[in-house]
């Protein structure tokens, strides 16, 4: 599972992240999310190899689960029509898509 952080910044490197924070233990920086130590020039200027943030683009559209929208639509009736051999319209597939795609991320301006 993942968490969206609406409004959080992808920091340019380690030291800038809110995730890193001071470890009495190890004196030294850690990555609270991998528990990796900072320990290099390197993370002074880029995030590290195995950071776990990912950006998402803004402005963006309604992201939705596509595998989800797949399974759905192999059992939906009008899927079972076009491997009969029946027409199929894009517009069918659109306007399932619109209405009836799980939306994993709302849309962003």
């Amino acid at each position: 599972m993942s968490v969206l952080i609406k409004g959080m910044k992808m920091p340019k490197c380690c030291i800038d992240c809110e995730f890193m924070s001071w470890s009495n233990i190890r004196q030294r920086d850690i990555c609270d999310k991998t528990g990796e130590a900072i320990r290099t020039a390197e993370h002074w200027e880029k995030r590290d190899i195995l950071c776990p943030l990912v950006e998402i683009p803004t402005p963006h559209g309604r992201l939705i689960d596509a595998d989800d929208v797949l399974t759905q639509t192999k059992q939906n009736e009008w899927c079972s029509s076009y491997q009969q051999g029946q027409v199929f319209g894009w517009n069918s597939a659109i306007e399932y898509i619109g209405n009836f795609a799980p939306t994993v991320i709302e849309r962003e301006e």
